[in-house]
């Protein structure tokens, strides 16, 4: 057995199916995968939770944690309806306590296949819920820093 054999280098895909999502500021850039659903729903407000953590949503029997990013980076949000468009993320850490939360978006997502050598980052300062900043296909976009994003609702409730 070769050392390549013993040793395989993981493989990983070529393309990744994304969606650019619109926000009030620049586009969010997400894998498809983590994203479940993009919703319009009303939440329920909780003045317990910390003002970027706008209540919870029931969706599909499930109460799951509305998080403004606007709010969590101490920006003044555009909510002007009290039913709120929603990307519905599918937890990356794997815990039962948080399987799922949704985010305020702008509008409606569209589709972008990303290829490796697609993507080019960006030195401008980021937000705090910001893990970088890019451009893919010619636009500007953000990748969240979801972990981050986890780590205060886990803390928050």
């Amino acid at each position: 057995m070769s050392a390549a054999e013993a040793n395989p280098v993981p493989q990983y895909p070529q393309e990744v199916s994304c969606l650019l999502i619109p926000m009030s500021g620049v586009p969010m850039l997400l894998p498809n995968v983590s994203v479940a659903e993009i919703i319009t729903g009303k939440v329920a407000p909780n003045a317990r939770t910390p003002v970027w953590h706008l209540g919870t949503l029931n969706w599909r029997s499930v109460l799951i944690p509305v998080v403004s990013l606007e709010l969590l980076n101490q920006q003044t949000p555009q909510m002007e309806s009290q039913y709120l468009r929603l990307a519905i993320i599918n937890s990356y850490r794997g815990d039962n306590r948080l399987p799922f939360y949704a985010i305020v978006v702008e509008g409606i997502p569209g589709l972008v296949r990303v290829m490796s050598g697609d993507i080019e980052s960006q030195t401008e300062q980021t937000l705090p819920t910001e893990q970088m900043r890019v451009i893919v296909g010619g636009q500007k976009a953000m990748i969240p820093n979801l972990a981050m994003i986890e780590g205060k609702l886990l803390n928050a409730e």
